[in-house]
């Protein structure tokens, strides 16, 4: 699944999926400039309460998902 979010002209990505090489999953955010993150688990649900969390810090900061 992925998300969106946004702030002014800022995107940002957000997306848990399957590992791209060996076993597990990977929660992966990438912003509009290129950079990017990866989190791995062996557990998606793991991965989704720290994309609740991570989402939880970004609207403080005034992100918006969309």
């Amino acid at each position: 699944m992925i998300w969106f979010y946004e702030r002014g002209v800022n995107h940002l990505q957000c997306e848990i999926r399957a590992a791209l090489e060996g076993s597990g999953f990977e929660l992966v955010w990438e912003s509009s400039d290129g950079q990017s993150h990866i989190e791995r688990s062996g557990d998606p649900w793991v991965l989704t309460t720290r994309r609740k969390q991570l989402e939880e810090n970004l609207k403080r900061d005034g992100w918006q998902r969309i």
